[in-house]
């Protein structure tokens, strides 16, 4: 169904039976969380509890970044329907950091009840055959090379977990910035803004964003919504048409380049630059 969907965008009853499995999906997961308290679990319901937030995971993995394909499609679609998209959208992605909290909590309490010390840096699938086992020490090196460095992306070819640094400098030379002279996204706005940028990360104080700077981050929250109504542009590496910078933009005409991937590592603090909104390109200028 996701893929006749993806083929066919413009079939609004087909997106919104879509939409309908994913919220499906969103409940589950609230009531799996409901059910199964990960603090009070002990013995063989471990493995049973790992293996069901597997399940889970797996299932919605296909609607994830849905609603960020159709953001991209440059479809029109009905105001019945964006309404529709945009509450999928932020339940999706609400119940997933809800979720995630979930099984970091539930790893620490494996941790403590299985007498295995942190587990915070395992896959679930390691978990599980650690559980399984009563031995996590296959894992130590692993988990000790993890916290110095790791790369984790979902590829065609599966999963790639790796901690070598030659590894993940190459894999990075390789994505997303391939030598041009800009850094491409998608413009939410008009006008060609030119400017310092502020690189802004979850550190930062929000007292502490500066005004009449470009800010680059990662993705955009409602709470930084009053000091970024003082930029003269933000441009963020994530984030579709439905994604709260692109909300701001529209509500308060401040101009954004949303999901450029890579503007967080290839521009620094300082850097002058030209934003051109309506193409959703970023230059670097000398």
């Amino acid at each position: 169904m996701i893929q006749q969907a993806i083929i066919v965008a413009q079939d609004e009853q087909q997106i919104e039976t879509i939409i309908a499995e994913g919220m499906g999906i969103i409940k589950e997961m609230k009531d799996f969380m409901a059910a199964h308290p990960s603090q009070k679990t002990a013995g063989e319901e471990l493995l049973t509890l790992i293996e069901g937030c597997r399940e889970i995971l797996y299932r919605f993995s296909a609607y994830f970044d849905y609603t960020h394909y159709l953001g991209k499609t440059g479809v029109i679609f009905s105001e019945q329907l964006t309404l529709a998209m945009g509450r999928f959208h932020e339940e999706r992605k609400k119940t997933f950091m809800a979720f995630f909290s979930y099984i970091n909590s539930l790893a620490h309490h494996v941790g403590k009840k299985m007498s295995f010390g942190s587990c915070d840096l395992l896959t679930l699938d390691e978990l599980f055959a650690a559980v399984l086992a009563k031995d996590l020490s296959p894992f130590d090196k692993a988990q000790h090379e993890r916290k110095k460095r790791c790369m984790l992306c979902y590829s065609d070819a599966g999963v790639i977990i790796t901690t070598d640094a030659h590894e993940i400098a190459s894999f990075l030379s390789k994505w997303g910035h391939k030598g041009e002279m800009h850094i491409k996204g998608q413009g939410i706005g008009k006008g060609i803004i030119r400017g310092e940028v502020a690189l802004i990360t979850q550190a930062t104080p929000l007292g502490k964003i500066p005004q009449g700077k470009i800010i680059v981050c990662h993705g955009t929250t409602p709470d930084m919504t009053p000091a970024l109504k003082k930029a003269l542009a933000v441009v963020t590496d994530e984030g579709g048409i439905l994604s709260h910078a692109a909300n701001f933009a529209r509500e308060f005409g401040i101009p954004v380049v949303i999901g450029t991937r890579i503007a967080t590592r290839e521009l620094q603090e300082g850097d002058s630059v030209e934003v051109d909104i309506e193409q959703g390109i970023v230059r670097k200028v000398t």
